[in-house]
């Protein structure tokens, strides 16, 4: 018998001691479980009975053809043993991690957590808890919650945790302890994607660039953002290269440079090639180069109105509507979102964006600063909108937010534009709106709104205040092109018949028509 049977043993002689065998083993052989037991973990290489050990005897279960449901029943009883053994010999780095989540559900109550939702939350600490008993040490630190998060990441990666449970086992670990220190918690842990830094020698000419972009040129902070990126890729791409300084630059660099991003989107690629080549004239200028490499660097003719808008019409958008189940507070919002995406043709960014305070009920209108263009856009009240409003806001949960359209579960933070985009597509599928080779995002119901009020023969003028638009040109310049009906009707007729051609002999035997 290896050392991690007669460890197991050992824990269950303790467990049986203080808990009673008979829950533990009811309607069960107690030597044919034990034997059980041994069948799977015998082959193991840990010397200790632990949380590892556990997942294994799992997947041997699950593994096992014979009499699956059996065993199944024999590892949650093995589960429970470890469970009681480790409540019964509590360490000071479980006491520590116990007394931090506590802490932290405060937190959740405060962000108005369901009771199921904490449930969950507490049945994920019950494996947090045996996997601590992996490690020495008083307190729950830093360095316990990486080496934590990176046995999560092996046990998943071997299989023996469920995927689903990867990103709800580290946001308990790293939540915990970040609340413990900051008495905040980031709301989303996103992946992100490892990358080479970039070495001084190259990164000061950027920033000194950039600088001047922004307070020289004046360029707002979105536009900078964009410039940084781009240089940025490049710099990393010339550091790959094995070249730690701007005069070190040659054409055929910038040349691999340029193939390296041929792939990109058009309108994307456009933007990082000017943006490299306005650094280039920079570098030449502050004498870093001896020559103007921004010659170097081809222009991308890439039209953004290239393409025409999609859209949809007045009957598939009602149908959209119609297909909304509005029996559940998730129909009523989801409803009340596409309403005011259809009616008013909102950019999605200040749908989300809108708050209590945006909505006059008195005078019946609808007040925002739009995002992009940053001016007051007042509209109308219309009263199919107010009243899907009051009908979300009847069973909205009772949460203290500013942001009318918020999540369903906590924290409740308010819906993002992505999202909008992404159940907007939904409901159309699920309306069977046809999709084929068209756009189907937030901004599509926009365009559709512009061509069908055109079709109604509105005015442009009015058009563009209903959109929002800085200047008339913009309604007229990419807007109208989605009304190719109207477009036809400024065509100019031509006849071609033969009748029309006037054919004259000249004296010197040409002919002109």
């Amino acid at each position: 018998m290896n050392n991690t049977v007669k460890d197991f043993n050992k824990k269950l002689k303790e467990v049986c001691s203080f808990e009673e065998s008979k829950n533990l083993f009811s309607k069960l052989d107690k030597d044919f479980f034990i034997k059980v037991v041994q069948k799977y973990i015998i082959l193991s290489t840990q010397d200790e009975f632990n949380f590892i050990v556990l997942l294994e005897v799992k997947d041997g279960c699950t593994r096992n053809k014979e009499d699956s449901n059996s065993s199944l029943r024999y590892f949650r009883i093995l589960k429970n043993i470890l469970i009681n053994y480790y409540q019964a010999h509590r360490r000071p780095l479980d006491i520590d991690f116990i007394n931090k989540y506590n802490i932290y559900k405060g937190y959740l109550s405060e962000k108005y957590y369901s009771e199921q939702s904490k449930l969950q939350i507490n049945c994920l600490k019950t494996n947090v808890l045996l996997l601590l008993n992996l490690f020495d040490g008083d307190t729950y630190n830093l360095e316990v919650c990486t080496k934590s998060n990176l046995i999560i990441q092996i046990l998943i990666t071997k299989e023996l945790l469920d995927r689903r449970y990867l990103c709800a086992h580290k946001r308990l670990l790293n939540a915990v302890l970040e609340y413990s220190l900051t008495n905040k918690v980031t709301e989303t842990y996103t992946r992100k994607k490892e990358q080479v830094p970039i070495k001084e020698t190259l990164k000061l000419p950027i920033d000194k660039y950039l600088r001047g972009k922004k307070e020289i040129d004046f360029l707002d902070h979105k536009t900078i953002r964009k410039k940084q990126l781009a240089l940025e890729l490049f710099a990393r791409f010339f550091n790959e290269k094995g070249y730690n300084y701007w005069n070190e630059l040659t054409n055929p660099i910038i040349i691999n440079f340029i193939n390296s991003v041929a792939t990109l989107n058009p309108p994307i690629k456009k933007v990082t090639l000017s943006n490299v080549r306005g650094f280039l004239h920079f570098l030449f200028e502050i004498e870093l180069t001896i020559i103007d490499y921004g010659f170097s660097v081809p222009s991308v003719k890439y039209t953004s109105h290239a393409h025409l808008p999609s859209m949809y019409t007045p009957e598939e958008i009602q149908k959209t509507l119609d297909s909304i189940n509005r029996s559940s507070i998730k129909g009523k919002r989801n409803y009340c979102l596409l309403l005011i995406l259809a009616r008013y043709g909102l950019r999605a960014s200040d749908i989300c964006n809108l708050q209590h305070n945006n909505i006059d009920w008195d005078s019946d209108k609808i007040s925002i600063i739009q995002q992009k263009t940053k001016k007051v856009l007042v509209l109308q009240l219309l009263p199919v909108v107010g009243n899907a409003l009051i009908d979300y806001y009847k069973i909205r949960p009772n949460v203290e937010s500013n942001y009318i359209f918020i999540r369903l579960k906590a924290p409740y933070n308010k819906i993002t534009a992505n999202a909008l985009g992404g159940l907007l597509t939904v409901c159309m599928q699920s309306a069977g709106v046809d999709l084929r080779k068209k756009r189907h995002g937030a901004h599509s119901w926009r365009h559709s709104l512009s061509g069908n009020l055109m079709q109604s023969n509105i005015s442009v003028n009015y058009i563009s205040k209903i959109l929002g638009h800085s200047s008339i040109n913009t309604t007229v310049d990419y807007y109208i092109s989605s009304n190719l009906n109207q477009l036809k009707e400024c065509s100019l007729k031509i006849d071609f018949s033969l009748n029309n051609i006037i054919i004259k002999n000249t004296k010197d035997d040409n002919y002109e028509i």
